[in-house]
């Protein structure tokens, strides 16, 4: 006891009686570990403060964007490295005995098992499944604002790099390039038909650029479920810290865009939102845990 006592004097930590006096190690911002429990590798985010919404010099900001303000994260938290991935998807499903998602869209496209490799990202689950991976994986849904955060990595801009280089979005996610918003604004109903007949769909996660905090696709692949209800006056009155959205919402927040997505919604910013019983193949999940 009194040498546990004289060690703590020498490091200035504090001691309790029957206690071990070494001190907690807080993890190393970008610091990466990988879960038994899913086999996927988690990054630290750090606590700290982020300016959340429109970006500097972003004329493509929508209402919902607005107005931009400081949000403080109090507490740091471990976030998937990338999207959940197939496998991680396959392994959880047979530890709970789950039904597979769906292998292919209305096109005949393939996703998930469908697609016979384990790292692509995993689409097509609702919120609740999501959310029910999560807890399965021994955490939660990131918050909108945290997810936000840890995307920006302390970068102001509309995106944390070149969006070619960071990113599978409608351009570049199939065959051939593309010039997706032309294509959008000329005929928005044959817009999928065009991008299947181009072969877009999700690649392997990780293949592009991270960001400073060694994320991968946070922007681009697959939009992500967040924790938090959306509206599109939330930014008007948010809380200082750890805004956790709307009390009440009919829809659930998704951030990042997809391969599916124009630039304009493949912005840090871009905010998009679905109901619960949603199930897209442009839609995926990364999650926070312990």
């Amino acid at each position: 006891m009194l040498g546990r006592i004289f060690l703590c004097f020498l490091i200035g930590a504090a001691c309790v009686p029957g206690q071990d006096a070494t001190p907690t190690q807080v993890p190393k911002t970008g610091e990466i570990k990988t879960s038994g429990t899913d086999g996927q590798p988690y990054v630290w985010i750090p606590p700290g403060k982020v300016m959340i919404g429109c970006s500097v010099g972003d004329n493509r900001c929508d209402p919902d964007e607005s107005p931009s303000h400081e949000v403080e994260i109090t507490s740091g938290f471990w976030l998937g490295q990338t999207p959940t991935t197939v496998g991680a998807w396959r392994r959880y499903r047979n530890a709970q005995h789950k039904e597979a998602l769906p292998d292919k869209d209305n096109f005949g496209r393939l996703f998930n098992e469908g697609l016979g490799d384990d790292s692509h990202p995993a689409v097509a689950m609702t919120w609740t499944e999501a959310q029910e991976f999560c807890v399965w994986a021994g955490g939660r849904l990131p918050t909108e604002a945290e997810w936000e955060y840890a995307a920006r990595a302390t970068n102001r801009s509309q995106r944390y790099g070149y969006i070619d280089s960071i990113a599978w979005y409608a351009d570049n996610s199939g065959t051939k390039p593309l010039e997706s918003l032309k294509l959008w604004q000329a005929d928005q109903r044959s817009y999928p038909q065009k991008l299947f007949d181009n072969g877009n769909g999700t690649h392997p996660v990780g293949q592009k650029s991270p960001n400073l905090w060694n994320l991968y696709d946070m922007l681009g692949n697959v939009w992500q479920w967040t924790q938090d209800g959306y509206s599109s006056f939330y930014y008007q009155d948010s809380p200082a810290k750890d805004p956790q959205g709307p009390e009440t919402a009919a829809k659930k927040v998704v951030r990042g865009g997809a391969w599916y997505s124009i630039p304009t919604l493949t912005r840090v910013s871009a905010r998009n939102s679905y109901i619960v019983e949603s199930r897209n193949v442009f839609i995926g999940v990364r999650c926070v845990v312990k």
